[in-house]
């Protein structure tokens, strides 16, 4: 075999060696079919056992579930910048995005040709190097993060990190630390949890009055009123 190379590109990349082998030998004829799967009918027993076996694969990879329905379609991310908004951007609403770089920028331009688009955030200014800051995240963040969703193994959700100063905390269910915390210098202040924190740790065991934490944005509902939640994953001092 001829010497390979690489490829890390973000769209099609190197695959494991056997793969490519395996798929070589099936081209020819297909096990127990007898024919390229370039030569069967996509409506033959034998293409509906393909599709299905890929199906499968995918929503396993993807942490899906049996509401969630996948279509293979042509086409790549650039397509989809225009067929969310054509699917989920209805009359009189609007799309929060966060512009992290061009796939952003381009996803929010190609939106608004089907309606109205917010900018949640937008990293322009520093020639997009960064994801937005705590004091820099709003209720809109995250709940342009949720809509998002759903979030699997291959697509996890996006996570931040900061420094922030402690200012109380109280335990929750015995396992869990509920925190408000300050961004140091910027004022502004959030509320927090971190689920099982206190798993493998003593309840007795002190909270720094500082430390970095590594967090995730969500939308709390209590009482009737939204608020922006950290969900904590990590807490370093």
């Amino acid at each position: 075999m001829p010497e390979r190379i690489f490829n890390f590109s973000a769209g099609p990349a190197i695959l494991p060696e056997a793969v490519l082998l395996e798929a070589q030998r099936d081209l020819v004829a297909l096990p127990g079919v007898g024919m390229s799967v370039l030569e069967i009918s996509h409506r033959s027993p034998a293409f509906d056992r393909i599709l299905g076996d890929t199906l499968g694969i995918l929503s396993e990879l993807l942490g899906g579930s049996a509401d969630h329905e996948i279509l293979l379609l042509q086409g790549g991310a650039s397509l989809q910048f225009s067929m969310v908004p054509m699917n989920l951007l209805r009359a009189e609403s609007t799309a929060d995005y966060i512009l992290t770089g061009t796939w952003g920028t381009t996803a929010a331009r190609d939106a608004r040709r089907e309606g109205r688009v917010h900018v949640a955030w937008d990293g322009a200014s520093t020639k997009h190097d960064r994801l937005p800051a705590a004091d820099e995240i709003s209720l809109a963040t995250a709940e342009t993060l949720r809509a998002a969703g759903p979030w699997g193994q291959a697509f996890p959700e996006p996570s931040f990190d900061q420094r922030f100063r402690i200012l109380r905390t109280r335990t929750v269910g015995e396992r869990h630390l509920k925190m408000w915390v300050e961004v140091p210098g910027a004022g502004r202040r959030f509320d927090a949890i971190a689920f099982n924190f206190f798993q493998g740790r003593e309840a007795s065991e002190p909270v720094p009055e500082e430390a970095l934490l590594v967090y995730r944005l969500d939308v709390n509902e209590y009482a009737g009123e939204r608020r922006l939640q950290l969900l904590v994953d990590h807490l370093l001092e």
